[in-house]
């Protein structure tokens, strides 16, 4: 299933757009918009992002914004693994203590990360997921309603320190000293 069945980016417009190819297969309840559409869904969007960038083939211009993991030094690496690590469920320590829906960790270490994606279980398992999460609790005042995770935002913020072009300071500070 590509991510463009998973994640729509139009909303539904109901003249035009009925039938079985412009629906989501099975929409969240936990929807951003009042359409049937899942944009917007963290869980959704990270893992579709996880299961793109970890892919063996990147257009272009998905490469002028991130860097592939193969590309990372051991430091950038260790930090990517990291924040893996807590956001999957390999690192328990007070956080989420369920793996994410839909990936299973086959290799996470710092010269190999292994992730199998099951499109099928993400579904399956995705309200679970948000369920479990402490914003659908919402004992604390801070917190944002779902779909907002703060754990996949903590998690996406780490990645991308690293992985985009834009916010790697070690990258982008380099040349100049």
């Amino acid at each position: 299933m590509s991510w463009e069945n998973i994640i729509k980016a139009k909303k539904k417009k109901v003249s035009r757009d009925v039938g079985p190819k412009n629906t989501t297969p099975k929409p969240s309840r936990f929807s951003a918009t009042p359409s049937p559409s899942t944009q917007g869904l963290h869980v959704t969007k990270f893992y579709m992002f996880m299961k793109r960038w970890l892919a063996d083939t990147h257009t272009d211009k998905f490469l002028e914004y991130y860097i592939p993991y193969p590309e990372l030094d051991d430091q950038e690496r260790r930090s990517v693994r990291y924040a893996l690590e807590d956001i999957l469920g390999v690192r328990q320590h007070g956080r989420r203590k369920t793996a994410f829906p839909g990936i299973e960790v086959v290799h996470l270490a710092n010269e190999n990360i292994q992730l199998e994606f099951n499109d099928q279980k993400h579904l399956e398992y995705r309200d679970k997921h948000i369920e479990d999460s402490r914003e659908v609790a919402n004992t604390y005042w801070w917190l944002k309603p779902p779909p907002y995770d703060s754990e996949i935002q903590d998690a996406w913020l780490r990645l991308t320190s690293t992985i985009k072009t834009s916010k790697n300071w070690r990258r982008k500070w380099a040349n100049r000293y």
